[in-house]
């Protein structure tokens, strides 16, 4: 009887980075949602132009959510003749408190039969958030 063993580490590897991407795209998608929904409307430019610009992916895992109206951060921040209306930051503090959720939420995709095994995604989530759960602990 004999058995061959198999190195599948780069495709645990891709399959992770994916799972990551995947995360990183829900939480930009949750913080551009939860400002449009907070967005103060006045000719309704500031929230139709709030969204994601960029998007990450199995090899760039970083994803960015802006607003492209020239005056967001003085409606968020306030200025000298107006008060702040912070909806871009309540969005923003909404989506670290989800952050965790979000980023798990990326791996739901893996189907049976193509799945790293949940002892690689175990292992890669211990490696991020650390064994008892102290990394990132003020994110919820």
């Amino acid at each position: 009887m004999g058995y061959t063993l198999v190195d599948n580490t780069e495709k645990i590897k891709r399959q992770l980075r994916q799972g990551c991407a995947n995360g990183c795209n829900n939480a930009v998608a949750f913080w551009a949602d939860e400002a449009r929904d907070l967005a103060p409307v006045d000719t309704g430019f500031l929230k139709s132009g709030i969204g994601v610009s960029e998007v990450a992916t199995e090899n760039k895992l970083s994803a960015t959510v802006r607003s492209i109206a020239n005056y967001s951060s003085v409606v968020n921040f306030g200025g000298a003749h107006q008060a702040a209306q912070p909806y871009f930051t309540v969005a923003g503090l909404k989506t670290r408190q989800e952050f965790n959720w979000l980023m798990k939420s990326g791996f739901i995709s893996i189907s049976r039969g193509q799945s790293a095994g949940p002892g690689a995604i175990r292992a890669a989530m211990m490696d991020y958030f650390g064994p008892l759960g102290r990394k990132g602990q003020g994110w919820k």
